[in-house]
């Protein structure tokens, strides 16, 4: 599976090695030029130095489809498989010219 990890801080850094052992195609992307070394240099993934709110740098770390939930109702946990695909949308990234 192809998965884009936005941040490469402690929590992204770990979701990453376990997703790359795992044998998944990860890239991360970030702003912070150190922490993607590290991440390049210790792991089997990709790095792209960006921001996560830019669509171009979406574009560039892989990103053309997301999934995000919308319209839960108020207090509803999403935790399992069945609620999140019930509240979630497909969206595209549409970079500017």
């Amino acid at each position: 599976m192809k998965i884009v990890i936005i941040g490469s801080g402690e929590i992204g850094y770990d979701l990453a090695s376990v997703l790359s052992k795992e044998k998944h195609d990860v890239t991360i992307l970030d702003r912070d030029k150190d922490c993607l070394t590290k991440s390049s240099e210790t792991l089997d993934v990709l790095t792209v130095e960006g921001n996560a709110t830019s669509a171009n740098d979406l574009v560039r770390a892989g990103v053309k489809v997301f999934r995000v939930p919308v319209d839960a109702p108020k207090g509803r946990l999403m935790f399992d498989k069945e609620s999140l695909d019930n509240y979630m949308a497909d969206c595209r990234v549409l970079p500017r010219p």
